[in-house]
Protein backbone atom coordinates (compact mmCIF):
# COMPACT_ATOMS: atom_id res chain seq x y z
CA UNK A 1 0.00 0.00 0.00
CA UNK A 2 1.14 3.72 -0.45
CA UNK A 3 1.10 3.87 3.30
CA UNK A 4 3.37 1.30 3.49
CA UNK A 5 6.04 2.59 1.00
CA UNK A 6 5.71 6.31 2.03
CA UNK A 7 7.18 4.52 5.72
CA UNK A 8 9.55 2.01 4.37
CA UNK A 9 10.68 3.31 1.49
CA UNK A 10 10.14 1.55 -2.43
CA UNK A 11 10.68 -1.95 -1.20
CA UNK A 12 11.23 -4.14 -3.96
CA UNK A 13 11.58 -7.93 -3.06
CA UNK A 14 10.36 -10.81 -4.82
CA UNK A 15 8.07 -12.99 -2.84
CA UNK A 16 7.73 -17.06 -3.22
CA UNK A 17 4.98 -19.06 -2.03
CA UNK A 18 5.65 -22.89 -1.34
CA UNK A 19 2.77 -24.49 -2.18
CA UNK A 20 3.65 -28.23 -0.58
CA UNK A 21 1.79 -30.68 1.68
CA UNK A 22 -1.15 -27.98 1.78
CA UNK A 23 -4.87 -29.95 3.05
CA UNK A 24 -4.89 -33.29 3.74
CA UNK A 25 -1.41 -33.75 2.74
CA UNK A 26 -0.25 -31.80 5.70
CA UNK A 27 -0.68 -34.59 8.41
CA UNK A 28 2.24 -36.61 6.26
CA UNK A 29 5.01 -36.90 8.63
CA UNK A 30 7.55 -33.97 9.23
CA UNK A 31 10.46 -35.80 9.00
CA UNK A 32 9.06 -36.49 5.05
CA UNK A 33 7.94 -33.35 4.28
CA UNK A 34 10.61 -31.35 5.47
CA UNK A 35 13.33 -32.60 3.03
CA UNK A 36 10.91 -32.34 0.15
CA UNK A 37 9.94 -28.50 0.71
CA UNK A 38 13.89 -28.12 1.45
CA UNK A 39 14.83 -29.52 -2.11
CA UNK A 40 12.60 -26.64 -3.60
CA UNK A 41 13.67 -23.84 -1.54
CA UNK A 42 17.50 -24.58 -1.99
CA UNK A 43 16.30 -24.49 -5.55
CA UNK A 44 15.04 -21.08 -4.93
CA UNK A 45 16.96 -18.99 -2.56
CA UNK A 46 20.46 -20.39 -4.88
CA UNK A 47 19.39 -17.34 -6.82
CA UNK A 48 20.19 -15.03 -4.17
CA UNK A 49 22.18 -13.67 -1.67
CA UNK A 50 20.23 -13.33 1.20
CA UNK A 51 16.69 -14.72 2.29
CA UNK A 52 14.03 -13.79 4.85
CA UNK A 53 11.69 -17.03 5.28
CA UNK A 54 7.98 -16.51 6.80
CA UNK A 55 6.40 -19.58 8.21
CA UNK A 56 2.79 -19.40 9.77
CA UNK A 57 1.77 -21.99 11.84
CA UNK A 58 3.51 -25.59 10.50
CA UNK A 59 4.88 -23.79 7.81
CA UNK A 60 7.26 -21.98 11.16
CA UNK A 61 7.62 -25.11 12.64
CA UNK A 62 9.01 -27.00 9.10
CA UNK A 63 11.37 -23.33 8.25
CA UNK A 64 13.33 -23.92 11.22
CA UNK A 65 13.79 -27.37 10.37
CA UNK A 66 14.75 -26.86 7.53
CA UNK A 67 17.34 -23.88 8.65
CA UNK A 68 18.67 -26.89 11.00
CA UNK A 69 18.98 -29.05 8.61
CA UNK A 70 19.97 -27.01 5.46
CA UNK A 71 24.11 -26.43 5.85
CA UNK A 72 25.64 -23.00 4.96
CA UNK A 73 22.03 -21.80 4.11
CA UNK A 74 21.55 -18.16 3.35
CA UNK A 75 18.79 -17.44 5.45
CA UNK A 76 19.41 -14.07 7.03
CA UNK A 77 16.28 -13.50 8.79
CA UNK A 78 12.99 -16.14 10.29
CA UNK A 79 9.90 -14.48 10.78
CA UNK A 80 7.75 -17.35 12.75
CA UNK A 81 4.07 -16.28 12.56
CA UNK A 82 1.62 -17.99 15.43
CA UNK A 83 4.01 -21.24 15.42
CA UNK A 84 3.84 -23.49 18.21
CA UNK A 85 8.25 -23.58 18.12
CA UNK A 86 7.90 -24.75 21.93
CA UNK A 87 5.45 -27.61 20.56
CA UNK A 88 1.55 -27.83 21.28
CA UNK A 89 0.12 -29.53 24.77
CA UNK A 90 -3.16 -29.62 22.56
CA UNK A 91 -5.57 -27.86 20.39
CA UNK A 92 -7.53 -25.09 21.55
CA UNK A 93 -11.02 -25.38 22.29
CA UNK A 94 -13.29 -25.59 18.77
CA UNK A 95 -14.99 -21.97 18.08
CA UNK A 96 -18.10 -21.39 20.31
CA UNK A 97 -21.50 -22.04 18.46
CA UNK A 98 -23.07 -19.08 16.53
CA UNK A 99 -19.90 -17.34 16.65
CA UNK A 100 -18.62 -16.07 13.71
CA UNK A 101 -16.62 -18.98 11.47
CA UNK A 102 -14.15 -17.48 8.97
CA UNK A 103 -13.15 -15.41 12.03
CA UNK A 104 -11.71 -18.98 13.90
CA UNK A 105 -11.56 -20.68 10.25
CA UNK A 106 -8.38 -21.82 11.13
CA UNK A 107 -9.38 -23.66 14.51
CA UNK A 108 -12.30 -25.27 12.77
CA UNK A 109 -9.66 -26.35 10.50
CA UNK A 110 -7.50 -28.28 13.04
CA UNK A 111 -10.57 -29.81 15.26
CA UNK A 112 -11.66 -31.11 10.67
CA UNK A 113 -8.08 -31.85 10.65
CA UNK A 114 -8.11 -33.92 13.45
CA UNK A 115 -11.35 -36.45 12.62
CA UNK A 116 -9.56 -36.77 8.98
CA UNK A 117 -6.00 -37.84 11.09
CA UNK A 118 -8.44 -40.46 12.71
CA UNK A 119 -9.92 -41.69 9.89
CA UNK A 120 -6.83 -42.40 7.76
CA UNK A 121 -5.39 -43.88 10.36
CA UNK A 122 -8.19 -46.44 11.48
CA UNK A 123 -8.50 -47.13 7.53
CA UNK A 124 -4.22 -47.72 7.74
CA UNK A 125 -4.69 -50.26 10.63
CA UNK A 126 -8.12 -51.50 9.07
CA UNK A 127 -6.85 -54.96 7.84
CA UNK A 128 -5.95 -55.73 11.54
CA UNK A 129 -9.15 -55.70 12.43
CA UNK A 130 -11.02 -58.93 11.93
CA UNK A 131 -13.38 -58.69 9.26
CA UNK A 132 -12.78 -55.11 8.48
CA UNK A 133 -15.75 -54.33 11.33
CA UNK A 134 -17.12 -51.03 9.94
CA UNK A 135 -18.65 -50.39 13.92
CA UNK A 136 -15.49 -51.69 15.48
CA UNK A 137 -13.86 -48.76 13.23
CA UNK A 138 -16.28 -46.06 14.07
CA UNK A 139 -16.07 -46.72 17.67
CA UNK A 140 -12.07 -46.94 17.57
CA UNK A 141 -12.58 -43.58 15.57
CA UNK A 142 -15.15 -42.43 18.36
CA UNK A 143 -12.79 -43.24 21.50
CA UNK A 144 -9.60 -41.80 20.21
CA UNK A 145 -11.84 -38.75 19.79
CA UNK A 146 -12.77 -38.38 22.92
CA UNK A 147 -9.21 -38.19 24.15
CA UNK A 148 -8.09 -36.31 21.38
CA UNK A 149 -10.50 -33.61 20.77
CA UNK A 150 -10.02 -32.35 24.01
CA UNK A 151 -11.17 -29.07 25.89
CA UNK A 152 -9.32 -26.34 26.21
CA UNK A 153 -6.18 -26.90 27.85
CA UNK A 154 -4.10 -30.11 26.77
CA UNK A 155 -3.67 -33.73 27.61
CA UNK A 156 -0.37 -35.88 29.11
CA UNK A 157 1.32 -37.99 26.83
CA UNK A 158 0.97 -40.65 29.02
CA UNK A 159 -2.49 -40.49 29.29
CA UNK A 160 -2.88 -40.74 25.83
CA UNK A 161 -0.37 -43.36 25.45
CA UNK A 162 -2.57 -45.35 27.84
CA UNK A 163 -5.67 -44.30 26.44
CA UNK A 164 -7.04 -48.10 24.69
CA UNK A 165 -5.69 -49.84 27.38
CA UNK A 166 -7.84 -48.43 30.24
CA UNK A 167 -11.80 -49.41 30.20
CA UNK A 168 -11.49 -51.42 26.38
CA UNK A 169 -11.51 -55.17 25.93
CA UNK A 170 -11.27 -57.69 23.33
CA UNK A 171 -10.49 -56.35 20.15
CA UNK A 172 -11.20 -52.67 20.69
CA UNK A 173 -8.22 -52.95 23.33
CA UNK A 174 -5.98 -54.67 21.26
CA UNK A 175 -6.22 -51.79 18.25
CA UNK A 176 -6.63 -48.87 20.27
CA UNK A 177 -3.12 -48.61 21.40
CA UNK A 178 -2.31 -48.89 17.57
CA UNK A 179 -4.50 -45.98 16.77
CA UNK A 180 -2.40 -43.96 19.09
CA UNK A 181 0.84 -45.07 18.07
CA UNK A 182 0.06 -44.50 14.35
CA UNK A 183 -1.30 -41.07 15.45
CA UNK A 184 1.20 -39.59 16.98
CA UNK A 185 3.16 -40.16 13.95
CA UNK A 186 0.98 -37.39 11.96
CA UNK A 187 1.61 -33.89 12.56
CA UNK A 188 0.69 -31.61 13.96
CA UNK A 189 1.71 -34.64 16.69
CA UNK A 190 5.14 -34.54 15.86
CA UNK A 191 5.94 -31.32 17.48
CA UNK A 192 3.25 -32.77 20.33
CA UNK A 193 5.36 -31.73 24.10
CA UNK A 194 4.89 -33.17 27.37
CA UNK A 195 6.91 -31.32 30.19
CA UNK A 196 5.83 -33.69 32.94
CA UNK A 197 6.80 -36.75 31.32
CA UNK A 198 10.08 -36.16 29.46
CA UNK A 199 11.18 -40.10 29.18
CA UNK A 200 7.96 -40.80 27.18
CA UNK A 201 7.97 -37.73 25.21
CA UNK A 202 11.45 -38.72 24.00
CA UNK A 203 10.61 -42.30 23.33
CA UNK A 204 7.60 -41.87 21.69
CA UNK A 205 7.43 -38.48 19.74
CA UNK A 206 8.91 -37.92 16.59
CA UNK A 207 10.63 -35.58 14.76
CA UNK A 208 10.15 -32.59 17.72
CA UNK A 209 13.09 -33.97 19.92
CA UNK A 210 15.90 -34.02 17.13
CA UNK A 211 14.39 -30.59 16.04
CA UNK A 212 15.24 -29.56 19.40
CA UNK A 213 18.78 -31.71 20.07
CA UNK A 214 17.11 -33.09 22.84
CA UNK A 215 17.90 -36.45 21.70
CA UNK A 216 20.34 -37.32 18.34
CA UNK A 217 23.96 -37.64 18.04
CA UNK A 218 26.52 -34.69 19.11
CA UNK A 219 27.42 -34.59 15.11
CA UNK A 220 23.89 -33.57 14.47
CA UNK A 221 23.35 -31.84 17.48
CA UNK A 222 26.18 -29.19 16.22
CA UNK A 223 25.21 -29.69 12.95
CA UNK A 224 21.69 -28.19 13.58
CA UNK A 225 23.01 -25.85 16.29
CA UNK A 226 25.61 -24.19 13.83
CA UNK A 227 22.95 -23.99 11.35
CA UNK A 228 20.39 -21.97 13.36
CA UNK A 229 23.32 -19.64 14.38
CA UNK A 230 23.92 -18.78 10.95
CA UNK A 231 20.40 -16.79 11.29
CA UNK A 232 21.06 -13.08 11.91
CA UNK A 233 17.56 -12.31 13.48
CA UNK A 234 14.83 -14.56 14.68
CA UNK A 235 11.32 -12.60 14.72
CA UNK A 236 8.81 -14.72 16.77
CA UNK A 237 4.86 -13.05 16.57
CA UNK A 238 2.45 -14.85 19.12
CA UNK A 239 -0.78 -13.92 20.90
CA UNK A 240 -3.27 -15.08 23.67
CA UNK A 241 -6.18 -14.83 21.21
CA UNK A 242 -4.49 -17.66 19.25
CA UNK A 243 -7.10 -20.30 18.90
CA UNK A 244 -5.63 -23.35 17.26
CA UNK A 245 -2.90 -24.46 20.03
CA UNK A 246 -2.23 -24.48 23.44
CA UNK A 247 -0.55 -22.99 24.97
CA UNK A 248 -0.11 -19.52 22.46
CA UNK A 249 3.05 -18.87 24.68
CA UNK A 250 4.61 -21.53 22.35
CA UNK A 251 4.23 -19.14 19.44
CA UNK A 252 7.22 -17.26 21.51
CA UNK A 253 9.23 -20.23 23.01
CA UNK A 254 7.10 -19.95 25.91
CA UNK A 255 6.13 -23.48 27.70
CA UNK A 256 4.65 -25.20 30.74
CA UNK A 257 7.13 -26.33 33.35
CA UNK A 258 7.96 -29.77 34.34
CA UNK A 259 3.99 -29.96 35.66
CA UNK A 260 2.92 -29.66 32.47
CA UNK A 261 -0.18 -28.41 31.37
CA UNK A 262 -2.16 -29.87 34.93
CA UNK A 263 0.11 -27.78 36.63
CA UNK A 264 -0.31 -24.43 34.71
CA UNK A 265 2.59 -22.52 35.69
CA UNK A 266 4.19 -21.19 32.40
CA UNK A 267 8.00 -20.89 31.82
CA UNK A 268 8.59 -17.35 29.35
CA UNK A 269 11.83 -18.37 26.70
CA UNK A 270 14.36 -17.52 29.21
CA UNK A 271 13.46 -19.69 31.89
CA UNK A 272 13.24 -22.60 29.51
CA UNK A 273 15.53 -26.13 28.87
CA UNK A 274 16.09 -24.96 25.39
CA UNK A 275 17.38 -21.68 26.53
CA UNK A 276 19.39 -22.30 29.40
CA UNK A 277 20.84 -25.35 28.39
CA UNK A 278 20.96 -23.36 25.06
CA UNK A 279 20.27 -26.85 22.90
CA UNK A 280 19.92 -25.62 19.58
CA UNK A 281 21.41 -21.66 19.89
CA UNK A 282 18.38 -19.87 21.22
CA UNK A 283 20.45 -18.45 24.05
CA UNK A 284 23.23 -17.31 22.47
CA UNK A 285 21.54 -15.73 19.26
CA UNK A 286 19.17 -13.97 21.81
CA UNK A 287 22.38 -13.06 23.63
CA UNK A 288 24.12 -11.41 20.19
CA UNK A 289 20.36 -9.10 20.46
CA UNK A 290 19.34 -11.62 17.45
CA UNK A 291 15.98 -12.57 18.79
CA UNK A 292 12.80 -10.19 18.38
CA UNK A 293 9.34 -11.17 20.60
CA UNK A 294 6.21 -9.67 19.45
CA UNK A 295 3.42 -10.16 22.07
CA UNK A 296 0.10 -9.14 19.50
CA UNK A 297 -3.75 -8.74 20.93
CA UNK A 298 -6.80 -9.62 19.46
CA UNK A 299 -5.66 -11.88 16.53
CA UNK A 300 -6.83 -15.48 16.39
CA UNK A 301 -4.86 -17.95 14.54
CA UNK A 302 -5.54 -17.21 10.84
CA UNK A 303 -5.97 -13.59 11.33
CA UNK A 304 -1.88 -13.62 12.08
CA UNK A 305 -1.63 -14.51 8.27
CA UNK A 306 -4.05 -12.44 6.45
CA UNK A 307 -4.40 -9.15 8.90
CA UNK A 308 -2.76 -6.45 7.09
CA UNK A 309 -1.24 -4.93 10.86
CA UNK A 310 0.86 -8.03 10.68
CA UNK A 311 2.60 -7.28 8.08
CA UNK A 312 2.80 -3.70 8.26
CA UNK A 313 3.75 -3.56 11.77
CA UNK A 314 6.21 -6.88 11.95
CA UNK A 315 7.09 -8.44 8.67
CA UNK A 316 7.85 -5.67 6.65
CA UNK A 317 9.86 -3.98 9.68
CA UNK A 318 11.74 -7.03 9.84
CA UNK A 319 12.45 -7.13 5.55
CA UNK A 320 13.51 -3.33 5.89
CA UNK A 321 16.06 -4.31 8.82
CA UNK A 322 17.76 -6.56 6.32
CA UNK A 323 17.97 -4.57 3.61
CA UNK A 324 19.51 -1.55 5.91
CA UNK A 325 21.79 -3.94 7.78
CA UNK A 326 22.54 -5.55 4.31
CA UNK A 327 22.86 -2.18 2.55
CA UNK A 328 25.39 -1.00 6.26
CA UNK A 329 27.92 -3.48 5.39
CA UNK A 330 28.17 -3.46 1.48
CA UNK A 331 29.21 0.51 2.46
Amino acid sequence: SSGINAEYGNIDVEVHLIDAFCGDESIYPLDFQVPVILAQVKQIAAKYDRVVAVGHSQGGIIWRAMIERWDSHNVDTFISLASPQHGTAGLASPPPPGDDPLKHSKSADFHALLHRVLGKVIGKIGNRIPGKNRRLKILAKKLALSKLDPAEGGISLNELIDFGTRGTSGILGMIMPLVIDETLQCAPFNYFKDTSNNDLYLEKIHFFPELNNEKGSPAENARRKENFLRLRKLVLVGGPQDDAFVPWQSALFGFYDELGFAGGHMLDMTESRFYTEDLFGLRTLDQRGGVVLHTVENLTHAEFFDDPGIWSDYVLPALNDVIVTLTYLEN
